[in-house]
């Protein structure tokens, strides 16, 4: 095979898009390969793709056995502890990870451990990013898949040189996006799940004399 015919080939994956408009944000080599190849976009049927998060504070009596509890409970709901901050025995900042279908049990759970002070719950709704990098990779896995059989034909070094560099280039880029749609798709499935935990305070006499004459003083201006 020539080097003429090994350039055509190349340029069915890498120039031949810019003959007809890209897709929206793929480079040229994404674009040809996307009409090789349907993307493993969903469907409208299919549903969105959410990211859910819940941030959750417990006042307790002791830290220590209330981080134990929240272990344990992310262990029973086949989650994990990601990270976990403790300030002595005062408080504690646990990130834990838990899978989304069983996020509302977990937080139900959580709230038995203390007196909850503080609890919420956010979605973010990532179903066209997800949608994108599906297609990206499939364009991509297309792209590599034609520039393999380009290099199986090469008749000379210079073409396989030719041939290799590309493949190179669009393994590179197609490894990147492959790592960005595993960490989307893992933050789909496992919900992040934020635990603040904050000992109790107990007042001493002075304390209690002292809270008790704030709330006199504060009734004499404010009756509700």
């Amino acid at each position: 095979m020539s080097r003429w015919c090994v350039a055509a080939g190349m340029s069915a994956v890498c120039v031949a898009a810019a003959c007809t408009p890209s897709p929206r944000g793929m480079q040229p080599v994404e674009a040809t390969a996307a009409r090789m190849s349907a993307p493993l976009g969903r469907t409208q049927q299919q549903g969105r793709v959410v990211i859910t998060r819940a941030t959750i504070e417990i006042e307790v009596e002791a830290v220590a056995p209330a981080i134990e509890q929240a272990t344990r409970l992310a262990q029973l709901f086949e989650g994990y502890v990601e990270n976990a901050t403790t300030r002595e025995d005062k408080s504690a900042y646990l990130r834990l990870r838990v899978p989304s279908s069983r996020l509302s049990e977990a937080l139900d759970s959580l709230g038995r451990v203390g007196r909850v002070t503080g609890r919420s719950l956010s979605q973010d709704d990532v179903t066209a990013q997800s949608v994108d990098l599906e297609a990206r990779v499939a364009s991509f896995r297309a792209a590599r898949d034609k520039l393999r059989e380009l290099l199986d034909r090469a008749t000379s070094v210079a073409d396989a040189v030719a041939a290799q560099g590309e493949l190179a280039r669009v393994q590179a880029e197609l490894d990147s996006l492959e790592a960005q749609l595993k960490t989307l798709q893992s933050s789909v499935a496992l919900s992040e799940l934020t635990v603040t935990l904050n000992r109790r305070l107990v007042l001493g006499p002075l304390g209690l004399v002292a809270s008790g004459l704030a709330k006199v003083i504060g009734k004499l201006f404010v009756w509700r």
